[in-house]
């Protein structure tokens, strides 16, 4: 494979193939399944709650509607202003899934969200 077309659809198939591998472990028995399931979805909840780490980690910038990009070599960070609107979006419906799954609660309590 060659070239950056090349490269993104590699990752993009072995992303969807490992996604493939959390979320259809069908193989597991159901209580352990599901535990694993809740697990991520944990995860990307307390995730979405660190906006310092989605900036630093990932290259957005959710609370001042920014995407890091590199070209040719040089850092820059463009103005996307939809991205404010969607994350608060995204948040209020995060939020709602969690004031209505218990066990999606202990999880995030779990591992750490703060606020």
């Amino acid at each position: 494979m060659e070239g950056a077309d090349s490269a993104e659809e590699r990752i993009v198939s072995d992303a969807h193939d490992y996604l493939d591998r959390i979320w259809d472990c069908d193989e597991l028995p159901k209580p352990e399944r599901d535990w694993i399931r809740k697990y991520w979805e944990g995860l990307f909840a307390w995730l979405l709650f660190r906006p310092e780490i989605l900036k630093d980690w990932a290259g957005v910038d959710v609370l001042n509607g920014k995407i890091q990009r590199f070209v040719e070599g040089q850092e820059t960070w463009e103005d996307a202003p939809d991205i404010k609107s969607e994350y608060k979006r995204l948040c209020h419906l995060v939020n709602f899934v969690i004031s209505r799954d218990g066990k999606l609660r202990e999880i995030i309590k779990h591992y750490g969200r703060e606020d």
